[in-house]
């Protein structure tokens, strides 16, 4: 992929979590559980986010990488 495509797909995938963060604090509003939750779905934004800046990082010219 194309070094744009790929920071378009890192911002759509950060404010589709953002939304279901939002859903999930309305939904869980009376929760005991709610931050939980909350944090979970961070933990799991964190996963795609780091891969794809990973890709944008190497597929900038000029990058070398560690041995």
């Amino acid at each position: 992929m194309k070094n744009s495509n790929l920071k378009r797909l890192n911002i759509v995938m950060a404010l589709l979590f953002a939304i279901a963060i939002l859903i999930a604090a309305y939904v869980f509003k009376n929760n005991e559980y709610k931050q939980t939750i909350i944090f979970l779905i961070i933990a799991v934004w964190i996963i795609p986010f780091n891969y794809l800046t990973v890709k944008i990082n190497n597929s900038k010219p000029g990058h070398k990488k560690c041995k």
